[in-house]
């Protein structure tokens, strides 16, 4: 199977820790708390969601452990009828296609680290089976009643709520308890602020972001989390064909009509309207939705001296056009349809109206 080729991998620097990137509050204390349990022997959780980077957390885990290789799998990548022959092992003739003996990933990890990842996915059935193997330490292949010895360091992950999966008779408890000796928790991306560009600018390598597209990514909400953004980062790399990764050059899915029309703003040099400026645009389009002035100060709530006073306070023509301006760019951040992508959004003229008292 693929997965059992994730093994005796290293990670690309000499300090394991380096790899862990971000400058958030949440990420320094993973790399904390990665550093005083690493040199032991406790079995770790790592909790966090689909791509937080769980398995890179465990890699480094196994760095500063002094352990001899590392071996990683996915459970719910595995049928679960050849799971316990995957783990354990099994000799020949154990099922319908064993025509050989088989080591299992816990012996193949002897001395070293085994990463067990969506440790959540694993049937009850299995669940107790594996409970006896961290319990006492040893293991039996499939259709083997020898018991032979389990030297390996367990670092498990799980994108769920385990407590939960508990409460609803589908985890252990005692496997919980058993398996989570320490336990770290990976933020999703959308938590770590400034990360995000941080880790955008790694992915890039030498090429720059440009202001607009720095602006997309730091207002998207990156479900996928970072393995989303490297992704993102990868397909600018390669589709650019600039010197720096512009808006257009990212995926399409994350340049919503809004986050294009923010990234323009700033790649303008623009700014965004004040909350007073803001007041006279609004009121501007009101004035291009009513007949008269009398009915736009009716539904801004306000009597129409109100009104020629918010209007009067927009100055010279030069402001009146910046507020011209600024109307389609926030008309689209504010729209109902402003999430979708750029290249499905329609165009649409504005157009100005007369207005009489």
């Amino acid at each position: 199977m693929a997965e059992r080729n994730r093994r005796n991998e290293r990670l690309p620097s000499a300090d394991p820790l380096a790899a862990i990137i971000g400058e958030c509050q949440a990420m320094c204390h993973v790399r904390e708390r990665i550093a005083k349990i690493g040199p032991t022997d406790l079995f770790t959780l790592f909790v966090g969601l689909t791509g937080t980077g769980k398995e890179l957390g465990a890699r480094a885990l196994h760095a500063l452990s002094g352990r001899r290789g590392f071996h990683a799998t996915n459970l719910a990548s595995i049928p679960a009828t050849l799971l316990e022959s995957e783990l354990y092992g099994h000799v020949r003739g154990a099922f319908t296609g064993a025509i050989q003996d088989r080591a299992g990933l816990f012996e193949l990890a002897r001395a070293g680290t085994l990463f067990l990842d969506e440790i959540g996915e694993l049937t009850l059935e299995l669940q107790a089976k594996l409970l006896r193997a961290i319990e006492e330490g040893e293991i039996r292949r499939v259709g083997e009643d020898r018991v032979r010895h389990a030297d390996v360091r367990l670092v498990f992950a799980t994108n769920r709520d385990l407590r939960h999966e508990i409460e609803a008779g589908r985890f252990r408890e005692d496997l919980y308890w058993r398996i989570r000796h320490t336990e770290i928790h990976l933020p999703p991306l959308r938590e770590r602020g400034d990360d995000v560009l941080l880790l955008a600018r790694h992915f890039a390598g030498v090429k720059p972001i440009s202001p607009g597209a720095a602006t997309i990514l730091e207002g998207h909400a990156w479900p996928g989390n970072v393995r989303e953004l490297k992704h993102a980062i990868e397909h600018a790399n390669a589709l650019g064909t600039t010197a720096e990764i512009l808006p257009e050059d990212l995926p399409p899915e994350i340049r919503t009509v809004r986050a294009m029309a923010r990234a323009e703003l700033r790649g303008q040099g623009n700014h965004l309207p004040s909350a007073h400026e803001l007041v006279q645009w609004y009121a501007y389009e009101i004035l291009g939705l009513t007949p008269t002035r009398r009915e736009a100060a009716q539904v801004l709530g306000i009597d129409q001296k109100t009104l020629r006073r918010w209007l009067a306070s927009a100055g010279t023509r030069v402001v009146r056009e910046n507020l011209a301006e600024w109307s389609g760019f926030l008309a689209t951040i504010v729209s109902p349809g402003a999430d979708a992508t750029a290249t499905d959004a329609p165009s649409n003229a504005s157009a100005e109206s007369e207005h009489r008292e």
